[in-house]
């Protein structure tokens, strides 16, 4: 997609338009759909449109029909790829598979309703069977068993000695309860003072995915930890804490589970503090017309129950 973009000649007196898929993705469908989607989501999107160019050769409009994109989902199921030159084949996960199909669909069925594809197309479209499993959690006493085994693991080498890493990146992760992208994102200028204590500041353009900004108290137990890391996280990378954290996980006698656990922890936490009955109740009591006028304006309810998160040590 990237480079100099072709063209297809249209003969004389044919109205220019796009001819394929791809195009249309191209020349309408991003200027128009995707003006203010997050970075992230239009990546998804732009994979999704190179898995289809690459499976089918991006065909022209009259290709196109039931049986296409059935033929499509099929070859999308069982397409490997190879992370690295020198990395394995495997296959895409579920998860990632429904990604692609979806946001591929989203476009289709735009192209349907411009009128570049027939209609009853959109009754036909496949669909995924894929289903999500409730996400897996790290308990509070298995966040523990890796904070203590901190000092029993090799890497990642960065600025800061590697227990003091994972005891921090540990702790961030528990504490602020965003996404990694985030929490290598934050820096020392991110903090900030008030007359409760000192808050975290996360600016839009830091926060992965949503793109929205927030406001959270530093959690006491952090305190020290940032004191030993002026810099905070800077300087490492994703998939080198990806890789670490398995270890971590063996030497802690934990199941393995993905990094994104310790994010599914810090909501289990405050759900068990009691932040959904707080946000009903305040809901019920003012009235509100949704949970998220509630949370918009009785963040705070949120806040307090931060503060009460256990200690890891």
């Amino acid at each position: 997609m990237s480079g100099a973009q072709l063209r297809l000649w249209q003969p004389e007196g044919e109205p220019a338009g796009p001819r394929t898929l791809c195009e249309f993705y191209r020349d309408w469908y991003v200027e128009i759909r995707l003006g203010k989607v997050t970075r992230s989501t239009r990546l998804v999107y732009e994979d999704a449109m190179r898995w289809y160019s690459t499976l089918t050769g991006d065909p022209t409009w009259e290709v196109i029909d039931e049986r296409f994109l059935a033929r499509y989902d099929k070859q999308l199921q069982q397409a490997e790829y190879r992370r690295g030159s020198l990395g394995y084949l495997r296959k895409l996960a579920a998860g990632t598979y429904n990604k692609l199909l979806n946001h591929l669909l989203a476009v289709v069925k735009a192209a349907i309703r411009k009128g570049f594809l027939q209609e009853d197309l959109y009754w036909m479209l496949p669909t995924s069977d894929y289903r999500p499993e409730p996400g897996d959690r790290f308990s509070v006493d298995e966040l523990r068993a890796m904070y203590a085994a901190a000092d029993q693991v090799n890497g990642p080498h960065g600025n800061l000695p590697v227990p003091t890493f994972w005891r921090l990146f540990l702790s961030m992760a528990f504490y602020v309860g965003e996404r990694r992208g985030t929490l290598l994102a934050l820096r020392r200028h991110h903090l900030q003072e008030r007359r409760d204590g000192l808050w975290w500041n996360i600016p839009s353009e830091i926060v992965s995915k949503t793109g929205k900004a927030d406001a959270k108290p530093v959690h006491p137990f952090l305190l020290p930890l940032l004191k030993q890391a002026p810099n905070l996280l800077h300087g490492y990378r994703g998939d080198q804490i990806g890789r670490q954290f398995r270890r971590l996980q063996n030497i802690a006698g934990v199941k393995q589970k993905k990094l994104h656990a310790i994010r599914a922890s810090h909501s289990q936490t405050l759900g068990e503090l009691g932040l959904e009955i707080a946000e009903g109740l305040a809901q019920s009591t003012l009235q509100h017309s949704s949970v998220k006028i509630t949370r918009e304006h009785y963040v705070e309810l949120r806040n307090g129950l931060l503060r009460k998160f256990p200690d890891l040590n």
